[in-house]
């Protein structure tokens, strides 16, 4: 017999209580009264050497109450294994993972994932229903059920084996938790498939790192009789150290520098870093030596000349896993642009536009841009934003009618009544008006956030426009069958900004200038985002990455058309690439090299650990319960104390016991004190 709560026990120390007061001698054994009696003080109970023990069965009786009480409340119980229900129903229903992502190409851990398969599904049988997943970045699948319950079963091993013979892992990150989310998609579709309930399985084959993404699953229902078992690959090197590519600094006239991170797994190292030109194969700069400790978050700058145009890759030597020592560099795609200006406007007069203009693109690291006057032939170039300040001539008038209808973008700031005749010539609309505001000065009331031009503002914390006053308002009121697009109105009603679109082109008019005379605009925080945004649109959009991860190719395209074409290969293809590596990236008529890295996050291959799959509510197998030993048998003892205490409830008895005898007790006290006292005789 054991106690679920022994300290309980000690309450039975109280049954020396009635034994001293057994013993205390407080009267004689028989009593006579006498009247005289009355007048006399009784003297106060003496306990003598000789005492002797009065009502030893009411002693026993007390003393058994006080023993059982304490018994009953210590909970006990008698020690018996648990016996292990069988299940309901023996079918099974397994989903299997096996990790194809980049970490996996560490030397050794594929070839053991795929043996550790193979024998495991020898091992455990082929006759339950069973599919296999490969999981990386995406999901993809090995083994469906159907093929496996079609297969016969002398087969189905052949089968698994020649599928997984030619099988090997990508160059993705370890999406482990779309893998489960797939896989208990598949448990539920088993689940229809069969009608039956069954015991639910996902097997994990991976090695586990700690750059393992498993997020998704936080917060999920699990169903029943579901439980993760977890099969980490044998083997392979735990020492590792990767590149984190961080971006390129350039502070002044300085070279520029390439900003990295090394990850280190494992173990510090001692690693030689070089970067080398992918075209002519030497090296840029003097190789360096680090040493890389694990956990340590340190920024490391390389210098690369301005000179230096081609791409190149970073490598590290001396480190112990090869898969990811090479991180490839594409230069930076800095495109450059010249803003056409058609007005007479001086650039360093601050009562002009065209000041404000300049001020705002300077500085631009992408896009690189430069305002000039519109002379020649400017009209060819529509990857430009043309500004139009001045009503322009009848020659103007044709260059910007052939510039935008070869699908240019031009601005126009509307200031004076007279250009409506050259918008009416533009649009070929009549009716144009410029209506007056019954106020001295504007405001923005309705504004348009669904425009790329201001989408940017259309956060709330961003969208107040309130404080831009318009003290030379320029409203605009488009004829009734106008095809242009309002983007602004001021709060009186009237337009502010209009689109017009002209062919395959866009004229944009602005009612009133850019000066601070007419308005607090060019001031406001807002003009710089907003010009950036315009001139972006003009360019076909902002610029693209030139270096991604393998994982999101598409992230550098902005065209469906893009081909790509490998470092040393004349051979392109529209398909993205698989593959970590340079390309020449042709689209929308011009071409540029991009990089391709594996994610930076398969570099950290320490252990993931354990206690990350519990505290995301993960119903692991019991031999993954992550507690030291000594600790886990302690815990299950005492679970299975609880289930038998619970199970035989033997207090229930004790306290019946204790009030039946304690009924006993109470009618032997009557009747010891009615026998006790003896009334004297006449």
């Amino acid at each position: 017999m054991s106690f679920l709560s022994p300290l309980f026990l000690l309450g039975a120390a109280a049954i020396a209580g009635p034994i001293i007061f057994h013993l205390i001698r407080r009267a004689t054994r028989n009593k006579v009264q006498f009247s005289a009696t009355q007048f006399l003080s009784a003297s106060p109970p003496r306990l003598q050497k000789r005492s002797t023990l009065q009502h030893p069965w009411l002693l026993l009786l007390r003393c058994l109450i006080i023993a059982l009480l304490a018994f009953g409340f210590s909970r006990p119980f008698f020690i018996k294994d648990i016996p292990i229900l069988p299940a309901n129903s023996k079918l099974q229903h397994t989903v299997i993972l096996l990790d194809e992502s980049a970490s996996m190409r560490r030397s050794g851990q594929w070839d053991a994932a795929k043996i550790q398969l193979l024998n495991w599904v020898e091992e455990t049988g082929i006759d339950h229903h069973l599919s296999i997943l490969g999981v990386s970045d995406t999901v993809t699948r090995i083994v469906s059920n159907e093929l496996w319950e079609k297969t016969p079963p002398f087969e189905r091993q052949p089968l698994l084996r020649s599928l997984l013979e030619d099988r090997e892992p990508g160059w993705g990150a370890t999406y482990m938790d779309q893998g489960l989310n797939a896989a208990l998609d598949e448990l539920e579709q088993l689940a229809e498939t069969t009608g039956q309930s069954a015991i639910k399985t996902i097997r994990i084959f991976s090695d586990f790192t700690s750059g393992t993404r498993l997020t998704g699953i936080a917060g999920r229902d699990w169903p029943n009789d579901c439980v993760v078992e977890f099969e980490p690959t044998q083997g392979g090197e735990t020492r590792n150290v990767g590149l984190q590519w961080l971006g390129w600094s350039k502070v002044g006239d300085g070279p520029k520098k390439a900003r990295l991170s090394l990850i280190t797994s494992g173990e510090n190292q001692t690693v030689t870093i070089k970067a080398v030109d992918s075209i002519t194969g030497q090296n840029i700069g003097e190789p360096q030596t680090m040493y890389s400790q694990v956990g340590d978050k340190r920024l490391f700058l390389f210098d690369i000349p301005d000179s230096n145009t081609n791409p190149f890759t970073i490598q590290v030597e001396g480190d112990f896993e090869s898969f990811d020592n090479t991180l490839y560099v594409a230069p930076e795609n800095i495109r450059e642009a010249s803003l056409p200006y058609l007005g007479s406007q001086a650039v360093d007069d601050p009562k002009s536009a065209r000041f404000y203009i300049e001020r705002a693109v300077t500085g631009w690291e992408d896009i690189k841009i430069s305002v000039t006057t519109a002379e020649g032939s400017w009209e060819d170039n529509t990857d430009t934003l043309l500004l139009i300040h001045e009503t322009p001539n009848q020659v103007a008038a044709g260059k910007i009618k052939a510039f935008l209808s070869n699908g240019g973008t031009a601005l126009l700031l509307f200031t004076e009544p007279a250009q409506l005749k050259f918008i009416e010539a533009l649009t070929g609309e009549s009716g144009w008006q410029t209506p007056k505001l019954n106020r001295s000065y504007g405001l923005f009331g309705t504004i348009d956030f669904q425009h790329p031009v201001f989408k940017i503002f259309a956060d709330p914390r961003y969208n107040n426009f309130t404080n831009v006053r318009f003290w030379q308002p320029q409203a605009l009121q488009p004829p009734a069958d106008s095809e242009s697009r309002i983007l602004a109105q001021f709060d009186e009603g009237p337009a502010a900004i209009v689109e017009l679109k002209v062919d395959s082109g866009s004229l944009i008019v602005w009612g009133g200038d850019w000066t601070p005379q007419a308005s607090q605009w060019v001031l406001s925080s807002k003009f710089v985002p907003w010009f950036q945004q315009l001139i972006e649109l003009s360019l076909g959009g902002p610029a693209q990455p030139t270096m991604t991860f393998v994982t999101d190719p598409d992230r550098l395209t902005s065209t469906a058309e893009a081909k790509w074409t490998p470092l040393g290969s004349m051979v392109s293809s529209e398909e993205s690439p698989t593959s970590p590596g340079l390309y020449q990236l042709a689209q929308d008529n011009n071409s540029h090299w991009v990089a391709l890295n594996a994610p930076h996050d398969e570099s950290r291959i320490d252990p993931l650990p354990w206690d990350t799959w519990e505290k995301l509510g993960v119903p692991i197998e019991a031999g993954k319960l992550i507690v030291p030993e000594e600790l886990s048998e302690k815990q299950a003892a005492a679970k299975n104390a609880i289930e038998l205490e619970g199970e035989q409830k033997l207090w229930r008895w004790l306290l019946i016991a204790t009030a039946l005898i304690l009924a006993m007790e109470s009618l032997l006290s009557i009747t010891i004190s009615r026998r006790g006292a003896v009334p004297a005789e006449a």
